[in-house]
């Protein structure tokens, strides 16, 4: 019985690295699925199922705040790894996202990719937004532990909020939207941060909504297209 095709999902802009990263695939039973932008990425993870996703370095270094929020959340559902293609040498460069491993491009995929369920990617709507928001790393609100800030990013479902804090993964953290409901603090999980001080980056943490009521999640909702 023959191996199902490896589907992998590939972002790159420029012409020239995606042709060298297509050539590097040539060899191997895959089929790559190419996105020169991210709407091109996310609309082609939504209806297509795939087993792991190569990022271009040059084109994540170009993205916005927005992009860069959605990209965090790929990285929770998929294999990534990260390209760099070198002009003068023809080589390329890889590594696992979140990590200094080098790695081949054949061993992400045999190692990371071939026992991977492929699946579609399913986003909520994220609406770039500014609303004030109440931050803490515990329910009860203790003045050393929580920020005053503002969202980034936010749906019903998640958000993405300014901070300069040291988040984990996995961490659980409460919000409150003082000008939505200041009486109903919402749980939620950190899926990602980002430190600050890295280069061109706005420094924060995405938070996935644990325990948000129906009716807080609709006055969200109403809130996003307010101007």
């Amino acid at each position: 019985m023959a191996t199902p095709t490896i589907r992998l999902a590939l972002l790159v802009s420029d012409p020239g690295s995606q042709e060298a990263y297509l050539n590097s695939l040539a060899d191997h039973d895959v089929q790559c699925m190419n996105a020169s932008c991210h709407n091109q990425l996310f609309e082609t993870l939504m209806n297509e199922p795939c087993n792991g996703l190569l990022l271009d370095v040059p084109t994540m270094v170009r993205s916005n705040a927005y992009e860069k929020a959605l990209m965090h959340d790929l990285i929770e559902v998929f294999p990534v790894l990260r390209l760099r293609y070198d002009q003068e040498s023809g080589r390329i460069g890889a590594l696992m996202y979140g990590s200094q491993t080098r790695i081949s491009i054949s061993e992400f995929i045999d190692t990371h990719c071939r026992n991977f369920s492929p699946r579609k990617l399913r986003l909520t709507s994220r609406v770039d937004v500014q609303r004030s928001v109440l931050l803490s790393s515990d329910c009860d609100f203790q003045k050393d532990s929580t920020e005053k800030s503002i969202t980034i990013n936010l749906s019903s479902e998640g958000v993405f909020i300014y901070s300069i804090r040291t988040w984990q993964k996995g961490q659980q953290a409460w919000v409150v939207f003082p000008n939505i409901d200041p009486h109903k603090p919402v749980k939620a999980e950190v899926r990602w941060s980002r430190p600050w001080g890295t280069d061109f980056c706005m420094p924060g943490v995405g938070l996935k909504f644990i325990n948000i009521s129906p009716e807080l999640a609709t006055r969200i909702n109403e809130r996003l297209s307010d101007p």
